[in-house]
């Protein structure tokens, strides 16, 4: 795994979270106080992802198994949200784990045309 892409891609799943939640007021400050423990929107759930992000830095050196567990996590919710398509995910996937860094993302998205996102309707 490299680690410094595995962090890379914490920060642009951070960004994209942020980005995608600006309506409802979510922040790097509010996060928590924004999970009430039950997800009933899209935000909850983006939320919590957003929460995991910063315990994830930590495990990269510490438990490798459990953030690749915690990364499945945060993708699924990325994906059930619509803010990447399967294929993005598997791209990040590649550049972390087969050190692959030309793959990772130039403004948070990774190399696929705008007709793949047209396609997918992606948000």
């Amino acid at each position: 795994m490299d680690k410094s892409a595995a962090l890379k891609l914490l920060e642009v799943y951070e960004k994209r979270i942020l980005d995608c939640s600006e309506e409802v007021g979510l922040t790097k400050d509010n996060a928590c106080e924004m999970l009430n423990g039950n997800p009933t929107n899209e935000y909850d759930s983006l939320a919590h992802a957003f929460t995991m992000l910063p315990r994830m830095r930590l495990m990269i050196c510490s438990d490798v198994e459990k953030f690749c567990r915690w990364l499945g996590f945060v993708q699924a919710i990325l994906w059930f949200e619509n803010r990447y398509t399967v294929e993005e995910l598997k791209d990040h996937n590649r550049a972390v784990f087969a050190g692959k860094t030309g793959v990772i993302f130039d403004n948070g998205h990774s190399p696929h045309s705008s007709e793949d996102e047209e396609g997918y309707g992606g948000k």
